[in-house]
């Protein structure tokens, strides 16, 4: 794929499958039924502890791999052997939760977090209490404002892409242009338009009012 992150995958992917034929002393391809199932019974006792959605993700990778190579689907040979190995492995199979839950941020903790920066106004609170705001008023993501890494900027907001209404000094609306959300695959452009507006049952929360400070604070 030509997906950085894709990529990524993939060869993480492969590199596991690697080290099962390197750990048990067989020979890479062809990609037997045989070899596949044992493979199968193999991640889990090294590191894929997320259960049959993980393995599926390192199996199905590397039915793509011996069928781009001109192999067959490994899968194919016996269905209903397949369906029975699906079925008692995650029967039997302990799946180990290695992520911890994300937390969700409700209206109470944004306020708290705004209260935080008031208390502390510097440049960096000002940006990460109009994140926080825009997040919780808009269809806004995390991805949105806070990319995972620097060479992968394509989900994230511009001042290009917002629209103060009627003006930046006296705006009571701001319109966000969002040129492609978090989809999958992630290559899919899905434009939309979302906005938010002025709260004034709490000003303290108020998305307008920090994207506002946000820009005359920290931009010319």
């Amino acid at each position: 794929p030509g997906d950085l992150t894709q990529t990524s995958k993939r060869n993480t992917y492969f590199r596991k499958y690697y080290a099962f034929c390197a750990d048990t002393q067989v020979a890479v391809f062809p990609v037997t039924m045989e070899k596949f199932f044992r493979y199968v019974l193999w991640l889990p006792k090294h590191g894929i502890n997320s259960g049959w959605r993980g393995v599926k993700n390192y199996t199905g990778a590397l039915v793509q791999l011996n069928l781009s190579l001109g192999g067959k689907d490994p899968r194919e040979e016996n269905p209903e052997l397949y369906a029975i190995l699906r079925k008692r492995f995650k029967q039997n199979i302990q799946v180990i939760r290695t992520q911890p839950r994300k937390l969700a941020i409700r209206p109470a903790h944004v306020q708290a977090l705004c209260l935080g920066a008031i208390d502390n106004l510097n440049a960096q609170t000002i940006a990460d209490a109009a994140s926080d705001t825009f997040m919780q008023f808009s269809a806004i993501r995390v991805g949105h404002v806070a990319p995972k890494a620097k060479n992968n900027l394509r989900h994230v907001l511009c001042w290009k892409h917002l629209i103060f209404h009627p003006s930046i000094v006296e705006c009571v609306y701001i319109f966000i242009y969002v040129p492609t959300t978090k989809t999958r695959p992630g290559t899919e452009l899905r434009p939309f338009w979302t906005a938010v507006g002025r709260v004034t049952s709490n000003p303290t929360v108020c998305p307008v009012r920090w994207m506002v400070r946000h820009l005359t604070t920290n931009y010319s």
